[in-house]
Formats: structure tokens, sequence, C-alpha cells
């Protein structure tokens, strides 16, 4: 189950993208924000070469990431105050985070302090439909030029049908109707590429 290891609809197949449409190259150093168990990091550092570097608010998740990946830079912090050095990153990734925060801005402000100019960000996530020309602007508002942008509402409807198999016997009515409200009919998954604009 790719999608649940990487923690997001599309799992690695969609990193994979992501990266490829933001240009992606050996040697940059890439933050991804909301890292969890480091697998989109294990697969970008594998695959594309980047220098590895990982945040997440959960301690028991980046202690799991740090074995996955020893070489990386992890560290348990909260997207909405990061401690990095601005303009230290090269990318950054946030896939599937910006919709569970409960100051999304904070986390896109503290991702534009700490690219460098012309960095790239590749954020993914999950939105209600009529949402997405509400996200694009969103991210425009923060100082973000979109490059890029895609629907991929196929992905989050498997991820939604995996995520049901998984419930148990005992749990099926609630996780059922948390995963319908989630990923109900009305919601979609979206990509977005992204340069790093000057704030107005």
């Amino acid at each position: 189950m790719d999608s649940f290891e990487s923690m997001h609809p599309g799992g690695l197949r969609l990193t994979d993208r992501a990266a490829r449409l933001a240009g992606v190259t050996a040697g940059m150093e890439l933050l991804d924000v909301g890292c969890g168990l480091g697998a989109s990091l294990a697969h970008l550092s594998g695959k594309f070469g980047v220098r590895p570097h990982g945040v997440d608010i959960s301690e028991k998740l980046i202690k799991s990431a740090r074995k996955r990946l020893p070489n990386a830079k992890f560290h348990v912090e909260d997207a909405c105050s990061l401690t990095c050095i601005s303009a230290s990153y090269d990318a950054v990734f946030c896939e599937c985070l910006l919709s569970i925060l409960p100051k999304p801005l904070a986390a896109l402000s503290q991702i534009h302090r700490v690219l460098r100019t012309d960095g790239i960000l590749a954020v993914s996530d999950v939105c209600a439909k009529d949402e997405l020309s509400g996200i694009q602007n969103f991210l425009s508002k923060t100082g973000f030029v979109i490059v890029h942008f895609e629907e991929h509402k196929s992905a989050l409807i498997t991820y939604a049908v995996q995520a049901r198999s998984f419930c148990t016997v005992a749990a099926d009515d609630i996780e059922l109707q948390r995963h319908d409200k989630e990923y109900g009919s009305g919601s979609t998954y979206y990509l977005a590429i992204c340069k790093r604009g000057e704030l107005v």
C-alpha cells in the first residue's frame, strides 16, 4: 500500500510526478514539510539525488523516518513555526498537510521564508471540488507563482477505497463515516507546482 506508507493520495507515483514537474535535480537542498515516515524523502533522495531534510510535528514519525533515511536531517517541528534559516532550500514538498493545519497561511509564510529566490514549492492536498479556484488564489496571495496546477480526483478515490479496507470491524461505522466525510463525492485532490515570488 504505497499511498499509506507515503501517507497521501497518489503515493510515491504522485511524488515522482511532482518532482519531475518541479524540475528537481541532484544536489538540491529539499525540505519535506510534514514528512511523516520519510517515504517521499527516501524516494526523492534515491531517485533524484536530492539532499533530504524533513520536519514533522510527530516525534514518533520522525524517529521512524530517521531509521529509514539515516543520512537525512530530520527535526520535530511545527510547520507554522519553522526554525530553519531563511533561504535555506531549493525546493519544498508539502503533501496532504495544509488541509489539516489550523493555520495553513502561517505554514505557507514559513515555507516562503525558507525557500531560496526562485525556489520551488510542490504542494498536494485534498479540498472541496468547488474550492479549487480558491486554493489557487490562496497560494498566489502568499507569495507563490503557480506554474502548474492539476487535479487528481482518481488518486483520492483510490486512497479512500484503501482506507475503507483498513477499517476494523469494531471501528467500521465510525471510520467509514469519517472517511466518507473527508473523501466524499464533493472532495478532490490537487497538485500545484509553484515558484517563490515576492510578497505583495
